[in-house]
C-alpha cells in the first residue's frame, strides 16, 4: 500500500503459468526507473497493475518477452499504468476492466502478438510513440474500449495497423501516421467510433481506410489517405463516413490520392457518404464510386486525372449530390449506370468524355456546367449511334452562302450562353468496370 521505488533493477525469469507474472502491484505507488524486465518462455507477464489504488509508472524501461502471448504491461481493475521513454520487445500492452495506460516517447517492436490491446472499458492514451513491425495487428480496439493518440507511427503491421470493434469502442487519432502494412490501414466495423484529424494512412498493401457495417461512423479531418494497393477509403454495409477539411488550401486538407484502384468506394443500402472541400486525384481505377444504393453528397470535391470516371453511380437507388465540385482531367468526367447524379454549380471539363449515361442512368445538371466560368473549356455536344461500332461525329459546320460576306453571320445556337457539356448516351465507350481486372 506505500511507496516503492525500483532503479537499474533487472528481474528475469521463465514461467509457465499463464495467470503468473514477474511483478505484480496491487496497491500504491511504484516507480520503474532504468529497469529491464525479461521472460523467455510460457505465457507470463512481465508487469501486472491491479486495483485501483494502485500507480504504476516506468522511465527508462525495457520489457522483453519471448514466451507464447507475451504481456509486458496488464492494467486492469481501475489501475493506473504510465510508460515514459521506454522499449518493449516481442511484447504486448493490454488494458482491460477499467486499467488506464498512458505511453510517451515509447516504441513496442515485433510483438508476436498485436502490439497493444484495449478492451472492456481498458483506456489507452498515447502520444510521441511507434509501433514497428507488429506481426498481428498493429492495434486493436474492442469490447468498449478507448484509445487516443497523438503523434504516433503504426509501421508495418502484418495485418491490420489500427482495428477497432464493438458498439461502445471509440478511438481519436490526432497528427499522426499509419504506414506500410500487410493489410488493411484501419479497419473500423460492429458499431464502432473513429476519427482521424490531420493524419496519414499511406502505403499499406490493402485497402487505406474500411468502415463497414451499420452503426460505425469514421471521420476523417484533414488526413490523407494515399498510395494505399487497393481503395483508399471503402465504406460499405450501412456505415457512414464524414470527410472535410478545416484548411483554406483545398490541396493540403483532405485528400484521397494515387491509391492502386479506386479514391473513395461506398457501397450497401444505408450507406451513406459526405464529403466537403476534399480532393480525389491520381487514382488508378475511379476517383468516387457509389454502388448498391449509397447515398453521397460531395460539397466543394475536386477530382481529378484519376485513370477511369471521375464521379460514377452505379446501379438503381444510388444517388450522388454534388454542389460546387470540380471534375477534371478525366477519362470520364461524371457517368451512371442506372443510378442517379444531381449536379448543381458543378465545373466538368477537359475530360475525354465530360459526361455519360447508360442503360437508365441519369445525370441531372440543375445549372448548366461551366456557366458560371465563361472561360471553361466545355467539349461540344456529341451525338452517339447506338452501334457499338459507330464513330461519334461531330455536327458539321455550315457553309457560307453565295453573295456572303467573309464574316459568318452568328447563328442562336452560338449566343453568349456556355456551351453544352459533352453528353456521350449509349454505349460507344467500353463498359466502365467497378473493379480493377486481374492480370
Amino acid at each position: 500500500k506505500g511507496n516503492v521505488i525500483f532503479v537499474g533493477l533487472f528481474l528475469s525469469k521463465v514461467i509457465n503459468s499463464p495467470t503468473s507474472s514477474t511483478l505484480t502491484c496491487r496497491g500504491g505507488n511504484v516507480v520503474l526507473q532504468g529497469c529491464t524486465l525479461t521472460s523467455s518462455s510460457g505465457c507470463s507477464i512481465l508487469c501486472a497493475v491491479e486495483s485501483i489504488d494502485c500507480n504504476v509508472t516506468c522511465s527508462d524501461c525495457q520489457f522483453v518477452n519471448g514466451g507464447n502471448g507475451q504481456l509486458a504491461l496488464v492494467a486492469k481493475d481501475g489501475a493506473v499504468a504510465t510508460l515514459d521513454s521506454c522499449q518493449l520487445v516481442g511484447s504486448t500492452l493490454y488494458a482491460t476492466s477499467g486499467g488506464l495506460i498512458h505511453i510517451d516517447a515509447t516504441q513496442l517492436v515485433e510483438s508476436v502478438n498485436d502490439s497493444i490491446i484495449v478492451d472492456c472499458d481498458g483506456v489507452v492514451k498515447a502520444r510521441n510513440s511507434k509501433v514497428i513491425g507488429s506481426l498481428q495487428n498493429g492495434i486493436t480496439v474492442t469490447k468498449r474500449g478507448m484509445l487516443t493518440m497523438y503523434k504516433c507511427h503504426v509501421i508495418r503491421s502484418q495485418k491490420i495497423g489500427l482495428l477497432c470493434a464493438g458498439s461502445c469502442s471509440t478511438i481519436h487519432v490526432t497528427e499522426s501516421i499509419i504506414r506500410e502494412g500487410w493489410s488493411n490501414g484501419v479497419h473500423i466495423f460492429d458499431g464502432a467510433q473513429a476519427e482521424f484529424e490531420q493524419c496519414g494512412v499511406l502505403i499499406n498493401k490493402g485497402t487505406g481506410c474500411l468502415a463497414r457495417g451499420a452503426g460505425v461512423t469514421l471521420r476523417l479531418v484533414d488526413t490523407m489517405v494515399s498510395s494505399n494497393v487497393h481503395d483508399g477509403l471503402v465504406v460499405e454495409d450501412g456505415a457512414s463516413v464524414d470527410m472535410w477539411s478545416m484548411l483554406s488550401d483545398i490541396g493540403e486538407g483532405a485528400m484521397l490520392r494515387q491509391n492502386g484502384w479506386c479514391g473513395m468506394r461506398v457501397r450497401g443500402k444505408s450507406t451513406s457518404a459526405k464529403c466537403s472541400q476534399a480532393t480525389v486525384k491520381c487514382n488508378g481505377l475511379h476517383g468516387l464510386i457509389a454502388e448498391d444504393g449509397a447515398i453521397v453528397t460531395a460539397r466543394l470535391l475536386q477530382v481529378d486525372t484519376n485513370t477511369g470516371t471521375g464521379i460514377l453511380a452505379m446501379h438503381a437507388t444510388t444517388v450522388i449530390n454534388l454542389y460546387s465540385c470540380t471534375s477534371t482531367g478525366n477519362r470520364v468526367g461524371l457517368a451512371s449506370t442506372q443510378g442517379l447524379i444531381r449536379a448543381n454549380h458543378c465545373r466538368v471539363v477537359r475530360n475525354m468524355c465530360n459526361v455519360l449515361e447508360e442503360e437508365s442512368g441519369r445525370v441531372q445538371v440543375d445549372i448548366p456546367i461551366g456557366a458560371h466560368r465563361a472561360t471553361s473549356e466545355v467539349l461540344p455536344r456529341i451525338e452517339v449511334s447506338r452501334s457499338r461500332n459507330a464513330r461519334p461525329t461531330r455536327p458539321a459546320t455550315p457553309l457560307k452562302k453565295s453573295g456572303e460576306r467573309g464574316t459568318r453571320r452568328r447563328s442562336d445556337a452560338s449566343s453568349d450562353a456556355p456551351m453544352s457539356p459533352g453528353v456521350i448516351s449509349g454505349s460507344s465507350l467500353p463498359p466502365i468496370a467497378s473493379s480493377p481486372v486481374e492480370l
